[in-house]
């Protein structure tokens, strides 16, 4: 998942399980177990059949995922670390067979803190240049969630993604572009916050961003347009803060020193004491980096400046240290 976002952002394998119907009873019908809940909440991990008392017919993932293929109960849960979602997990058991127990929810909540850990550095690992920066692109998508019409940046960025092949004409949508449509049209309905926006790493490493709107904000269930594009400084942002695990009161101080501010004046600016400014600087210095000039070059010129323009070479997840990463 994307962390801080929670929308899907990878490829999935689907085996006799309507994805799209899954998700759509997520985010519009009354359910038990929302992952949207799970992740706002102190528990990782729940059981469908524990969660309402055995009455599964609350759920609308039961009645329309479930039930028609034979399954009885459903372990979900959110890969979390530091606060932040990185994945989700569902688990499933068929009706004859013995529900999911307590000691079965805390084998996967003892997981989840390591494998959040191994998403998270599999996930910014991936943080480096863009260097083939290409023109926005255009996905149209019908009232069903099929794609219509694709232009060109778009389907190169479909491609990137591995989600289209060189012989389509028309791709299918990929379920991560259906989970970022019902997201858009649950907003549109006032059923779920926002962003309908995903950022995803590409199979080379660069990342995109797709974000989605109703065609016609007037009758949201008509069709969308989703548009995809390289990142803006300002996408990665908060993925910059878990790569080298700042804090929101530190990333600031960086951007300043990138500027060349003095300490009083990054101060005056922060609104904080000159004494606060230099403890955030001596606390970030731990990114193997002595110097504000080298804290500012491996934050943002290693990060976001093309190797083109920089003439510098990047080494994609090497570029993190061990402050940054390593689980």
């Amino acid at each position: 998942m994307d962390p801080g976002i929670g929308l899907l952002a990878s490829p999935i394998l689907a085996v006799d399980l309507d994805h799209a119907a899954y998700w759509r009873a997520e985010l519009f019908e009354e359910s038990v177990n929302r992952f949207t809940e799970l992740a706002r909440h102190g528990r990782k991990v729940a059981s469908l059949r524990q969660a309402n008392g055995g009455l599964r017919r609350r759920s609308a993932v039961f009645r329309d995922c479930m039930q028609p293929r034979g399954l009885g109960d459903e372990l979900g849960g959110v890969i979390r670390f530091n606060g932040r979602v990185y994945g989700h997990v569902s688990l499933f058991r068929t009706e004859h067979t013995t529900p999911f127990t307590e000691r079965d929810l805390d084998t996967v909540d003892a997981l989840a803190r390591p494998l959040a850990q191994e998403l998270r550095a599999h996930l910014l690992g991936r943080l480096r240049p863009d260097a083939t920066s290409s023109a926005p692109g255009v996905t149209t998508l019908d009232a069903s969630g099929q794609v219509i019409s694709v232009s060109e940046s778009a389907r190169d960025h479909l491609q990137a993604l591995g989600d289209i092949r060189g012989d389509e004409v028309t791709p299918s949508a990929p379920p991560w572009l259906e989970t970022l449509s019902l997201q858009a049209r649950a907003m549109a309905h006032q059923l779920a916050q926002g962003p309908a926006r995903v950022r995803i790493p590409t199979r080379t490493g660069n990342w995109l961003v797709f974000h989605t709107a109703p065609v016609d904000a007037g009758e949201p269930d008509r069709g969308l347009t989703v548009i995809s594009q390289s990142p803006r400084p300002s996408d990665l942002r908060s993925l910059i803060i878990d790569a080298y695990r700042l804090t929101p009161r530190e990333l600031p101080v960086v951007e300043h020193v990138a500027q060349g501010m003095a300490t009083n004046e990054m101060a005056t600016r922060l609104s904080v004491s000159s004494h606060t400014v230099r403890d955030h600087l001596k606390t970030m210095f731990e990114i193997s980096v002595s110097t504000r000039e080298a804290l500012a070059a491996k934050l943002f010129l290693v990060h976001f400046e093309p190797p083109a323009v920089t003439g510098m070479t990047h080494t994609g997840s090497a570029t993190l240290s061990a402050r940054g990463i390593r689980p």
